[in-house]
């Protein structure tokens, strides 16, 4: 997408996710809480999940250089040659194993990313646009059509607390 619609180095893009990942970031709550719920398959997962062999504190910062350096692959060689081919295509295929899935090198640079046109809704004075099925973009769109209708202001709506 980025080559075909974008204006700036796909490198450039991924820039921002790169430093995030290279320089840390402190988690939420909802964060740690989903993280310390999360049902980890394979050293990978646990390594990314429970770094230091625990789920991470709230505001703790967190650090992934290896996602920085995969972030970094794909920004220099595009995604078939940073991640569907090559080393993260072979990481990919190991984790997978690991976890006891099915999946080949050939299935990665098989791959063929189709672009299709948006489904587009118009929600007050916006034009909304989402991705297409087999994406959740529909459900999206359908609750702004839900939320259309709705007045909040009656609603007494309270924040549910997040146990952690």
């Amino acid at each position: 997408m980025s080559n075909e619609y974008g204006k700036l180095p796909l490198i450039d893009v991924l820039q921002p996710a790169i430093n995030l990942a290279e320089d840390g970031f402190s988690l939420g709550p909802v964060t740690v809480q989903l993280w310390s719920e999360a049902r980890l398959q394979g050293t990978e997962a646990t390594k990314v999940f429970r770094p230091n062999g625990r789920t991470p504190k709230l505001g703790e910062k967190v650090f992934n250089k290896d996602l920085a350096e995969i972030l970094r692959r794909i920004g220099n060689l595009g995604a078939m040659g940073g991640f569907y081919t090559g080393e993260v295509a072979r990481a990919i295929v190991e984790a997978v194993r690991d976890i006891g899935g099915v999946i080949t090198l050939d299935d990665l640079a098989s791959h063929v990313t189709e672009i299709r046109a948006p489904l587009e809704i118009q929600y007050k004075d916006y034009n909304i646009y989402e991705t297409p099925l087999p994406t959740q973009g529909l459900v999206a769109l359908l609750a702004l059509k839900v939320f259309e209708k709705v007045t909040f202001r009656r609603m007494k709506i309270e924040p549910t607390p997040l146990s952690l």
